[in-house]
């Protein structure tokens, strides 16, 4: 079979430009009947829709119809698609009954119209909860499953995505508490990981995140270190900068700590010259300086500094008045101040004159042993044993009215008595050693067998202590 002209050839382009006339020659004969067809087929489906939806739509449009409330331009809007005269109207009922009205203009974000919105939402309450909060309530206890699929699915989420609603609305430990845990062992490093992919943290953070669950010492440890001699300054500034410190504030931190002398050993420093009064700051060693770094307020200071005058006792006051050291008015002042009533400090005043009349003599036999009875025996036994000084010794001896030769003789034999007398352990201190375990058994008899105590008494003394024989 032989082959056609080509396509090039000029018999093959007049064929194809008498084919391309005859085609558009038809369709221009054709087409307006086509247009005219399609154009009455839908003006013939809209006539019907007008009528088929114009009843329900005017039951669906009713109440908002009578609503007071709402404007004329919607009560226009309305009462149109209500009863639609042309296919315009037709169409806005299809767009209000597609979007229910009133959500429509909720959506529109018609401000204007807001009350009217919230009246008919309070009026048809149908809005479902999103997908998101309905997960959280199950997750939480205050719905059920169903309730949280059924909510889910009215805003397009269906039941595999909302399991995984559910799974983001699930709360986990805080981080925090869940790296306590694993710091104190609760918890292996595997729960620790899921707690920090739950948390949203990725797992690249893995080593970091544990880092974070060791606590480190504060900043004031350092400092507590080189206040204590633990660490020179050098050492003590890296590790307070290491854990936190700001260097800047590591002078001022390292000055506030520790504790001063009390007010009261201060005045003693002072008194005794190691100290002066004046001078402040962080390397002053002053009175006023440790009133400063202690807890008292700076107003109590001068008072405090009043307290350096020393007051005798009322003994030795009563002694310097006897012996015209000074006037019955500078007595009664001095006893005052050491707390004595007015009718008191009169009393020892009167007293004082009256014995500052009696002659002195040297005490008698029956004196002595008188003293030895009453109070005499306590000073002696207060003054041996460290319990007080000389000068209160001798200040007790003179309210006893010992002559002064006599006086200065007992303090003598009285130091040398006192020089070679040591403290020594109590019957419980040595018992409680071995309860110890300072001392055994042995120990404990040779300290009893030195001190007198007889056989019997020793073993009874050491069965008291030692542990109870096994059964």
């Amino acid at each position: 079979m032989g082959r056609g002209p080509p396509t090039g050839h000029p018999l093959g382009k007049s064929l194809r430009s008498i084919l391309s006339r005859t085609l558009t020659e038809h369709a221009q004969a054709v087409l307006p009947a086509q247009v005219a067809a399609r154009s009455r087929g839908v003006q013939a489906f809209m006539e019907q829709m007008e009528s088929e939806l114009a009843p329900v739509a005017g039951g669906l449009w009713a109440e908002l119809l009578a609503d007071p409330d709402t404007p004329e331009e919607l009560r226009e809007l309305y009462s149109r698609a209500a009863t639609p005269q042309r296919q315009a109207d037709l169409l806005i009922q299809l767009v209000l009954a597609g979007f229910a009205a009133i959500p429509l203009l909720s959506q529109l974000g018609l401000i204007q119209y807001r009350d009217l919105i919230n009246k008919w939402n309070a009026k048809f309450p149908t809005q479902a909860l999103d997908p998101s909060v309905a997960a959280a309530a199950v997750q939480r206890g205050f719905a059920d499953a169903q309730f949280g699929v059924e909510e889910a699915r009215k805003g397009g989420i269906e039941g595999t995505r909302f399991g995984i609603l559910q799974e983001l609305a699930r709360s986990t430990p805080g981080l925090e508490g869940m790296l306590a845990l694993w710091r104190r062992g609760a918890i292996d490093t595997g729960r620790l990981r899921e707690a920090v992919q739950e948390a949203g943290v990725g797992l690249k953070w893995m080593p970091e995140v544990q880092a974070m669950g060791i606590i480190p010492p504060s900043p004031i440890e350092p400092l507590e270190a080189l206040l204590e001699g633990q660490l020179d300054r050098a050492e003590a500034l890296s590790w307070y900068k290491r854990f936190g410190g700001l260097p800047e504030y590591f002078d001022i931190s390292f000055n506030t700590r520790g504790q001063a002398p009390t007010p009261v050993q201060a005045l003693d420093l002072w008194n005794r010259g190691i100290i002066p009064e004046g001078g402040t700051g962080p390397r002053a060693t002053s009175y006023e300086q440790a009133f400063l770094e202690g807890p008292w307020r700076n107003k109590w200071m001068e008072a405090f500094k009043a307290l350096r005058v020393y007051l005798p006792p009322p003994r030795t006051i009563v002694t310097l008045l006897r012996n015209d050291a000074i006037s019955p008015a500078e007595a009664t002042d001095l006893l005052r101040k050491q707390g004595l009533t007015p009718d008191l400090a009169r009393a020892y005043v009167q007293s004082a004159s009256h014995e500052k009349t009696g002659p002195e003599r040297d005490l008698a036999k029956s004196e002595v042993v008188s003293l030895y009875e009453g109070r005499f025996i306590d000073v002696h036994a207060r003054y041996v044993a460290w319990k007080i000084d000389a000068d209160q010794a001798q200040t007790a001896l003179d309210s006893l009215h010992v002559p002064p030769a006599q006086k200065a003789d007992l303090l003598q034999v009285w130091a040398a008595e006192r020089a070679i007398r040591a403290p020594e352990l109590t019957l419980a201190q040595a018992q409680g050693a071995v309860r110890r375990g300072l001392w055994d058994d042995g120990r404990l008899r040779l300290w009893l067998r030195q001190r007198g105590y007889d056989p019997a008494e020793v073993d009874v003394l050491v069965a008291e202590v030692a542990p109870a024989p096994r059964r």
